[in-house]
């Protein structure tokens, strides 16, 4: 595309490093939290049910994620979501770290239920700071981005498995919120 309008600002950039960067969490947390169950149960069916349990989750609130942000809210749901997820992090990542592994479903439905109202809102951002013409680019470099991060995560997570203990690095998924 000849002289590409997406970028003339640091809007969109900044968004797309945003979804990045959250997926690069959430990766990091999937891969963290099968561990995790895997070395307490010594069963690999705890991190199957945790999956099945992400997206149903997250199915069941993608309806009213969409219309809270169509409703012209997709600001304050993407801002909220984000900090709800991260902060309730941290409220349970010591209990998490003294051997309470039921949390990690509980970690996983308060993100999972935060998880559409920050992707509904990000789509519906993309209109506000992308012109028209460049929204199919920019909605295609939403989802790149949001892949990548995802893989990313799970690559790094297993560096950092190496030095740390997962539920560190389920606190960087917090940070990455």
């Amino acid at each position: 595309m000849k002289n590409s309008s997406i970028f003339r600002t640091s809007t969109p950039l900044l968004q797309l490093l945003a979804i990045l960067v959250t997926n690069i969490g959430n990766g990091m947390q999937i891969l963290a939290s099968g561990l995790l169950l895997y070395s307490k149960t010594g069963s690999s069916l705890g991190f199957g049910l945790l999956i099945a349990f992400e997206y149903f989750t997250s199915f069941l609130f993608q309806l009213s994620a969409g219309s809270l942000a169509d409703a012209g809210h997709a600001k304050f749901s993407a801002f909220y979501a984000e900090l709800l997820r991260g902060l309730f992090i941290f409220a349970v990542l010591l209990p998490l770290a003294h051997g309470q592994i039921q949390l990690i479903f509980l970690i996983s439905l308060v993100t999972n239920l935060l998880k559409p109202f920050y992707r509904s809102a990000s789509f519906a951002m993309a209109p506000m700071i992308v012109p028209s013409s460049e929204l199919l680019v920019y909605n295609s470099l939403c989802s790149v981005m949001l892949q990548i991060g995802v893989l990313t995560g799970a690559a790094v997570t297993g560096f950092l498995l190496l030095r740390y203990p997962p539920v560190i690095i389920i606190g960087l998924n917090g940070v990455s919120y």
